[in-house]
């Protein structure tokens, strides 16, 4: 796996502010600097879905939204496989 393809896959478990330095100062090559965006957008478009969970669990005495995180899961999963199959 080259670099540019790690950093990427990596992203979620360093920091957003120093990936983002790195794809700027031209490290991790064109294409990555393609997906700043992407980069910075994931984390505030998930946040608010992850917390609304977790308020319902506490509201419910623990017991997570059962509808949700099922539609998550199949997301997640579709994801995988549409990435398997056709990328």
């Amino acid at each position: 796996m080259s670099l540019e393809y790690a950093a990427m896959a990596n992203s979620s478990a360093i920091s957003h502010f120093g990936l983002f330095a790195s794809i700027q100062g031209g490290m991790f090559g064109a294409e990555s600097a393609g997906l700043i965006s992407f980069i910075f957008a994931m984390p505030f478009l998930i946040h608010p879905v992850v917390f609304g969970m977790f308020g319902k669990a506490m509201s419910n005495n623990g017991k997570m939204p059962r509808k949700v995180v099922a539609v998550l899961a199949a997301l997640g999963v579709l994801g995988v496989l549409f990435t398997l199959i056709f990328l």
